[in-house]
C-alpha cells in the first residue's frame, strides 16, 4: 500500500495535473485513463494538490460546443427513429453520457420512445424466446386463486360498458364485417354432420377430437365441402387471428379440392394446372 502511494506520488504531480486539467481541459476520467489510475486517485490527489476544480457552469462550457456539433437533429434522428438505437447505444457511440443524449433529443424536438415502444418486437427481453411448459405452469399456480391481484374483484358497470365500447365493431380484433351476424343455411345441420362423419370426427390440424366444423373463409353461408373443414375447439378458436393466413393450409389439407381459382387467390399465385396444385399442397 505504502509503495502504491509513492508510486501515485511520483506519476500525479501538480504541474501535471493542472496541465492536463485546466490547459488540455480533460476530465477526471479522461486523466486516469491515459494515467492508467482510477478517476477517485485523480479526484484525491488534485484535492490533496489544492488544485481547483472546475464548476458545473465551467464543465458545461467545455462540452457544449463538442457535442453541439457532432449530435445533430439529423444524426439523431437517423440512429433514433430509423436504425432504431437506443439511447444508451448513442452515447457509447458518441462519446456521450445518456444524460447528454436525451438532453439534446429534447433540445432538438426528438420524442423519446414510450415504455411499451421501447420494448417492442427485437428490443423486448424475451423476444425469440418461449418459456418452457413447467415455466407456464409455475406462473398459472402463483396467480391462481387469492394470489391473483384480480381476486375477489368485478368490473364496475361503467368499466364493462366502456371496454365493451372499446372492442366492438371494427375496433375488435376479430371483425370481418358484420359476417359473424349472418345466419346459417337452413340445412346448416345436415351438412356438417356430413363433414363431421368425412373428416372421421377428428381436428385436421392437430390430430384430436373434432367436433367444430369450420368455414375456412369465415362466410357462414359458404357451405361448399371444400370450404368446410373439421377442428377442435382449441384451434377453431385459434384460427380466428390472421384468418387470411390459415387459408392456404387449409385449403390444402382439406379433403374435398377447392376450384383453382379459389386455391389460387387464397395462396397468391397463379395455378394453372394440378401439378403445380399437388406441388404448391406438399
Amino acid at each position: 500500500m505504502r509503495g502504491a502511494k509513492l508510486k501515485y506520488s511520483k506519476i500525479l504531480t501538480k504541474e501535471l495535473l493542472k496541465r492536463l486539467y485546466w490547459d488540455e481541459l480533460m476530465s477526471h476520467s479522461e486523466i486516469a485513463e491515459k494515467l492508467g489510475v482510477y478517476p477517485g486517485i485523480v479526484s484525491r490527489y488534485m484535492k490533496r494538490l489544492n488544485i481547483k476544480t472546475r464548476t458545473f457552469e465551467e464543465g458545461n462550457k467545455i462540452k457544449q460546443p463538442k457535442f453541439s456539433k457532432i449530435l445533430t437533429k439529423e444524426l439523431l434522428r437517423r440512429l433514433y427513429c430509423e436504425v432504431e438505437l437506443t439511447t444508451r447505444e448513442i452515447a457509447e457511440r458518441m462519446g456521450a453520457t445518456v444524460s447528454t443524449v436525451c438532453r439534446y433529443m429534447k433540445k432538438r424536438g426528438i420524442k423519446s420512445r414510450t415504455p411499451s415502444e421501447a420494448k417492442r418486437g427485437k428490443r423486448h427481453p424475451m423476444y425469440g424466446k418461449h418459456p418452457s411448459r413447467e415455466t407456464k405452469r409455475k406462473k398459472s399456480i402463483v396467480q391462481m386463486g387469492e394470489r391473483n391481484s384480480f381476486y375477489g374483484k368485478n368490473h364496475s358497470e361503467e368499466t364493462k360498458r366502456r371496454i365493451s365500447e372499446a372492442t366492438a365493431g371494427e375496433n375488435n380484433a376479430n371483425w370481418r364485417g358484420g359476417t359473424s351476424n349472418l345466419p346459417y343455411n337452413y340445412d346448416w345441420r345436415t351438412t356438417s354432420e356430413i363433414i363431421r362423419k368425412r373428416d372421421d370426427h377428428v381436428c385436421q390440424y392437430c390430430g384430436s377430437n373434432g367436433n367444430c366444423v369450420h368455414h375456412i373463409d369465415g362466410h357462414q353461408q359458404h357451405d361448399d365441402h371444400w370450404n368446410l373443414i373439421t377442428l377442435c375447439n382449441y384451434c377453431n378458436s385459434k384460427e380466428q387471428y390472421n384468418r387470411h393466413n390459415w387459408l392456404p393450409y387449409f385449403y390444402c389439407i382439406v379433403k374435398d379440392p377447392p376450384p383453382l381459382d379459389v386455391l389460387s387467390d387464397a395462396m397468391g399465385v397463379d395455378i394453372t394446372n394440378s401439378a403445380r396444385v399437388s406441388g404448391e399442397c406438399q
